[in-house]
């Protein structure tokens, strides 16, 4: 990057996943994919402060899509992953579009660190008294009609999800993940362990 001429460095854009350590945690204990992701990110950081760069860091949750089969042996597979709380892969490219429209037209003045979730019906209110009403309560609020579909591949009703805050994403890039458990449910009604087709092979 450094070697780079610098035409191609006044709005550059860095997209970095969530870790799980701190950046003292990651380079003094070697951890190769952590720390590479932190080096990016101070380069990036030196790029804004001494060359006038415009810089946005996403952190997305883990997205390797459902269609990956060298990870995910089927979409119930990959349903298993995301039920816990997770990002789609197409809300990560809807935010990298918000980001790279964003630096088109604005000077930033800090470099942004924005956080990536996907959507979710349940409120806090849900998440903070889960299951009050018994196991899969909460979950049958929502999605009654999918309780037995979810059994059956496997997945927990009652398995309580994670969720990040995203309120600085949502300010800065009016990010609106459109992806949830609503939407992976229907996905997997109406396709199964296949899991929707994609563009390539319809």
């Amino acid at each position: 990057m450094c070697a780079a001429p610098s035409k191609f460095l006044k709005r550059p854009f860095l997209s970095a996943s969530t870790r799980s350590y701190s950046h003292n945690q990651c380079l003094s204990a070697g951890y190769g994919y952590g720390s590479s992701k932190i080096l990016a990110e101070l380069i990036a950081e030196d790029y804004r402060k001494h060359r006038d760069t415009n810089v946005i860091t996403l952190r997305p949750r883990g997205f390797i899509p459902f269609w990956n089969r060298e990870v995910y042996a089927s979409y119930s597979d990959w349903a298993l992953w995301f039920w816990k709380g997770a990002v789609h892969i197409d809300d990560v490219a809807a935010a990298l579009i918000l980001s790279l429209d964003l630096i088109s037209r604005q000077r930033l003045t800090q470099q942004l660190i924005l956080t990536l979730d996907s959507a979710y019906e349940y409120t806090d209110a849900d998440l903070d008294h889960w299951d009050a009403d018994g196991k899969g309560s909460t979950f049958k609020k929502y999605y009654p009609e999918y309780y037995d579909l979810a059994l059956s591949y496997g997945l927990d009703p009652a398995l309580k999800p994670t969720r990040l805050d995203i309120s600085e994403t949502v300010r800065w890039l009016g990010y609106k993940p459109s992806c949830s458990l609503a939407s992976l449910l229907s996905e997997l009604a109406a396709y199964g362990d296949r899991g929707p087709p994609q563009l390539a092979q319809a």
